[in-house]
């Protein structure tokens, strides 16, 4: 970076795009986006999310800072996360640049800072482009000296070379748009380890009660709570459409077919009473209780106990109310699911040891209404069934006639004591994470991380090459044509620009100077990264290292040369009469292929060759090249003086230029849409 000569060798909107600022934002876009992610895939809360947010505003932190501590460890994304973390202090700080690693970081902000930087680019190319096609469209028709190997070959318009400009910036535009951004996240050997164990066991202390929950919109995972501190299996059951949140204060918990307010994640504890019990819940405020071996309580919300006093009964339930009880032997004073059924209001007994009644979950639907404290203690097995009675008068559960004997119920078979029961696998948390980062973002999702597969960043610096060369091509046609000797073409800038510090005669065609001057070091930028292209195991020492540099001044120079080439097309001006003098200059000799071809048919096209050949190097020594033609006996023979003379003319010599600009023309407006 530098004052004095930034503003010619750096020239334009460009180098913005990849300061300090920009990459700072960028690094911070990154932290913001990846607790957003983490927080939909139920790591963190959407509170913790914010904070995490609020404090990635680059207004906070100083690039200079950051940049004196970073050698430390060997890169800027360390010490910004560290003071990141400071900024937002309290238990969100706990979450920052979770999972992630520092190449995840400045990958990513790279990606962030080149897709901004290309959006210029493009911007610059859409300009110089449109101004190109305006003078290949105005001069279509304007004969000029075509030139090849510096010396003048046969005549072209100037509409056509303005055309291969057009035809230049096209492809370079079609190429920057063809460009891909892809997010990078795989931790520390792009595996994304960390993400899964967090998941799995949460946070050690993150919480001394209860732990972080997921809200409304933010389900929790199939197969996890949040709560992290629950013995497997416990917690392993998700009712669909169900969303716990975290706030007891706002009163009983009310299942509306999706979100669920009101309710704390695991608030009460899901204790198995004796080996083999299983107790499976997204939601349980109070005790989910099993008295024997073999006992399985499974609930989707369960607001008083759910108890079963046999062995081997089980209890299913999508919303309980008070107590479901397995009692006695042979006895139903209990409810099966019933469809259109969401909430049991009441106590339900079921038989004995042979028989499950199995309350079977109602999708979209279910109401539990906070019970007052169950005051009946727990019945032995063989004790007869409670009364009713002995219930509160004002209590909310009521009883509910036993189901005749013929009942069409559904049971669900009972699970021997030492069956073992199997749960399906929740979906690995990274690639959610991942999938989420992208999304926020906006930048593709790659099959995986990509820390030493470097192919992204050769083929983005691949198109900034490119359109280097482009402007550079441009640029050193202006300047040749603008040459006193020719003078085709000259620039128009501001007041003062074009001139000499000791020749005051002089307008030097300044733009496309610049832009050929920063165009010729983009070779050597893209060459170094390509030489680091090649990185080792799955995170490389030293080459990645080596990219940050002359990536960055790579996307300045080429956007420099990029702005010099549209502003020299914007100041250009066109001399028709000069390139007709040019034409005439040599007295016709490079039509001489022109009369050569009218020969061939008639005399052979070696004897044609021959014959004009002997006479054009007499017109360049100085004769006059229509005299000598017409002179020469072989060419008197098969073409008159007025022929020659037709044969000379340049407008008549222009092939299928016009049909190429056009196509040129068309190609671009195409691609404009």
């Amino acid at each position: 970076m530098s004052d004095l000569f930034d503003p010619l060798s750096a020239a334009g909107p460009v180098r913005a795009t990849v300061d300090d600022q920009a990459w700072l934002q960028a690094m911070l876009d990154f932290e913001r986006a990846l607790a957003q992610a983490q927080s939909e895939a139920g790591l963190l809360s959407p509170e913790h999310a914010k904070a995490i947010a609020v404090a990635c505003d680059p207004a906070r932190y100083n690039p200079t800072e950051i940049g004196a501590t970073a050698s430390g460890i060997g890169n800027p994304a360390a010490p910004l996360v560290r003071a990141l973390t400071a900024e937002v202090g309290g238990e969100a700080a706990r979450y920052v640049h979770l999972g992630a690693t520092s190449q995840d970081v400045l990958d990513t902000a790279s990606m962030l800072v080149l897709r901004r930087a290309v959006a210029e680019l493009l911007s610059i190319v859409d300009r110089a482009g449109a101004r190109a096609a305006e003078l290949a469209a105005r001069y279509r028709d304007t004969p000029q000296a075509g030139r090849t190997l510096g010396q003048q070959a046969l005549p072209v318009t100037f509409g056509l070379t303005a055309a291969g400009w057009v035809s230049a910036l096209t492809a370079a535009r079609e190429r920057l748009r063809g460009l891909r951004f892809a997010v990078q996240l795989g931790g520390a050997a792009g595996t994304l380890a960390s993400l899964e164990e967090v998941a799995r066991v949460g946070l050690a202390g993150a919480s001394a009660a209860p732990g972080p929950t997921a809200s409304a919109g933010s389900p929790v995972p199939a197969g996890r709570t949040t709560g992290g501190d629950l013995p497997s299996p416990v917690g392993l059951a998700v009712m669909p459409g169900l969303t716990p949140t975290a706030d007891p204060a706002s009163g009983p918990a009310v299942h509306d077919g999706g979100a669920t307010t009101g309710l704390p994640t695991n608030a009460g504890l899901a204790m198995p009473a004796e080996a083999g019990t299983v107790a499976t819940s997204a939601a349980i405020t109070a005790p989910a209780m099993a008295a024997e071996a073999g006992t399985v309580a499974t609930s989707a919300a369960i607001a008083g106990p759910a108890m079963a006093a046999g062995p081997g009964t089980v209890v299913t339930s999508a919303a309980i109310t008070g107590p479901v009880m397995a009692a006695g032997p042979a006895e139903s004073s209990g409810s099966a699911a019933i469809p259109g059924l969401a909430a049991i209001p009441g106590p339900v007994a079921f038989p004995g040891p042979a028989e499950t009644a199995g309350l079977s979950a109602i999708p979209g639907s279910a109401v539990a209404i906070d019970p007052p404290p169950l005051t009946t203690p727990l019945l032995p097995a063989d004790s007869p069934p409670p009364a009713t009675a002995s219930l509160p008068a004002d209590s909310l559960l009521t009883t509910t006639p036993s189901l005749p004997a013929d009942s069409p119920l559904t049971t669900t078979p009972l699970l021997p004591a030492d069956s073992p029961l199997t749960t399906t696998p929740p979906p690995p948390t990274g690639p959610a994470v991942l999938t989420g980062l992208a999304r926020a973002l906006n930048l593709e999702e790659p099959t995986l991380p990509w820390h030493t597969e470097r192919s992204r960043i050769t083929t983005i610096a691949a198109a900034l090459a490119d359109l280097a060369a482009t402007a550079a091509g441009i640029a050193r046609t202006i300047t040749l044509l603008a040459q006193t000797e020719i003078g085709e073409v000259h620039e128009q800038g501001p007041p003062g620009s074009g001139g000499s510090s000791t020749l005051p005669h002089k307008q030097n065609p300044v733009a496309a100077v610049l832009a050929a001057g920063a165009a010729a070091q983009a070779p050597g930028l893209v060459g170094t990264l390509f030489s680091v292209r090649a990185q080792e195991y799955q995170r490389a020492a030293g080459h990645w290292h080596a990219e940050w540099r002359p990536l960055a001044e790579l996307v300045r120079v080429t956007g420099a040369a990029a702005y010099w080439m549209a502003e020299s097309l914007e100041r250009l001006r066109v001399d028709p009469v000069r390139m007709r003098a040019n034409l005439d200059r040599t007295g016709g000799v490079l039509l001489a292929e022109r009369v050569t071809a009218a020969l061939t048919g008639r005399v052979g096209r070696l004897v044609a060759h021959d014959v004009v050949g002997r006479c054009a190097r007499r017109a360049v020594a100085g004769e006059d090249f229509a005299a000598v033609l017409g002179a020469d006996p072989v060419v008197a023979a098969q073409l008159s003086r007025q022929r020659i003379v037709e044969l000379l003319d340049p407008a008549g010599y222009l092939g299928s230029a016009g049909v190429f600009v056009d196509r040129a023309l068309a190609a671009w407006h195409m691609e404009d849409r």
